[in-house]
């Protein structure tokens, strides 16, 4: 009786220690079976293809090529033409357009009948006695008369240079070489108002009787598109 319970005694230490130890086995082969459930492959993934690096580069390449961009059909030599004149073709209209821009020495205008160019070297002479072309001044805005001085017996033209030439009065110098020519419509102000010659056929004049520089009044001007401007002045 005493043996057994003395034996009892001396398994009790062997007993406690293999407690932990067990508890520790079965946590370990619990955490263990666990991870094989987590890492497991399943069907689905057996199934599904392995891409490896070269073959997702490939992929990507293929992918990233852009397609090759259409190429236009250069138009024909007549078909550039139709669309754009050629540089050529356009310095030469440029160039013929320009002469015809402006009225050539000598011509009549659309709106002053004579024009007479200057000469070089201009003549000092003349065979009737020099004598300016001169406008009274000033010009007053709502004026309708224009009153001046110029050659005897001379036909002329009151004309409004601003308005591209515009005839608005004619008349003949007197005898006293002094004029009074009626204009309509009246002056207007900063209207640039100048006197030419009239038509000269069937007067004993000729155009080149009035190419001497003495002939001409500070405001003598040779106006493109208009004509030759004895003298003028601005409308105050």
């Amino acid at each position: 009786m005493g043996e057994n319970r003395q034996s009892k005694t001396n398994l009790r230490p062997f007993v406690v220690a293999g407690v932990p130890i067990l508890l520790f086995l079965i946590a370990a082969l619990f955490l263990w079976n666990r991870g094989e459930e987590e890492v497991a492959p399943t069907a689905d993934s057996l199934s599904t293809p392995v891409v490896t690096l070269a073959a997702a580069t490939e992929a990507a390449a293929a992918t990233d090529t852009p397609a090759p961009l259409p190429t236009s059909t250069p138009a024909s030599a007549e078909e550039n033409d139709e669309s754009y004149p050629a540089p050529a073709a356009v310095e030469t209209t440029a160039q013929t357009a320009g002469p015809e821009s402006y009225p050539a020495p000598g011509e009549v205008t659309a709106a002053l009948t004579g024009y007479p160019a200057p000469v070089e070297p201009t003549p000092e002479t003349s065979r009737i006695p020099i004598v300016p072309f001169v406008l009274e001044r000033p010009l007053e805005s709502g004026a309708t008369v224009v009153r001046g001085s110029g050659p005897a017996n001379v036909p002329i033209v009151i004309a409004n240079v601003f308005l591209m030439g515009e005839v608005i009065g004619d008349g003949v110098i007197g005898a006293d070489g002094r004029f009074e020519v009626t204009v309509a419509p009246p002056l207007e102000k900063g209207h640039w108002i100048g006197i030419a010659l009239d038509e000269l056929s069937g007067t004993d004049f000729a155009y080149e009787d009035f190419y001497a520089q003495g002939f001409r009044g500070e405001g003598a001007e040779q106006v493109p598109q208009v004509g030759f401007i004895y003298d003028s002045d601005y409308v105050r």
